[in-house]
């Protein structure tokens, strides 16, 4: 596994479950955002479907889904993605996202390990420190994200849903982590007028 990543259920406007925590490299904080960006992915699917979300080759997938997140990911030279549901009882708190810069299946122990890891660690975000850590990071973040799409539904005069959508495209487009184009536009660095409608 070259790296792992999760996604807690507080979700944004769209209801698109925004990044908890990923490893340190570049790709998987990448990864992470990609997801969040697009509104598709591994992390998506699992949180909405509450079931495992296997896809052992990323650039032989057949099917329509995750378009946008699979050019990106296979760019970044993520060759594999495997989400594994964060469950407390019935009820889906997140998705656990693992990602391989090879193609290839996990195997049953690999699966079994990685069921294992999930259940540890929705008991670890769960915890109270962990949960109060993670909700201010979080928090901090969305609300630079949020504020970001205010000020650029008032640059455009569109609802804060497509003001949302807007910021999301513009840093897909751009290459760049959404956090990092809404920090932009808070900064007064992006402004986003009548050329980007």
């Amino acid at each position: 596994m070259t790296g792992a990543g999760a996604f807690l259920t507080s979700r944004t406007a769209d209801r698109v479950p925004a990044p908890t925590w990923g490893d340190d490299d570049p790709a998987g904080r990448r990864l992470a955002d990609l997801q969040f960006t697009t509104g598709e992915g591994p992390a998506i699917d699992v949180i909405r479907a509450g079931v495992a979300v296997f896809a052992p080759d990323l650039a032989d997938l057949s099917e329509d889904r995750w378009l946008a997140f699979t050019v990106e990911a296979v760019a970044l030279d993520v060759r594999a993605v495997f989400g594994f549901p964060l469950l407390m009882g019935a009820i889906r708190v997140g998705a656990l996202v693992l990602h391989q810069d090879r193609p290839g299946p996990l195997s049953t122990p690999a699966i079994a390990d990685a069921t294992a890891f999930a259940e540890a660690a929705t008991s670890s975000l769960l915890s109270d420190a962990v949960a109060l850590e993670i909700d201010d990071s979080l928090a901090n973040q969305q609300m630079v994200v949020f504020q970001a799409s205010g000020m650029i539904s008032v640059q455009l005069g569109v609802d804060p849903a497509e003001a949302l959508a807007r910021l999301r495209a513009y840093a897909y487009g751009n290459n760049q982590m959404t956090s990092q184009t809404a920090e932009n536009v808070v900064a007064r660095r992006l402004r986003f007028d009548d050329d980007q409608r």
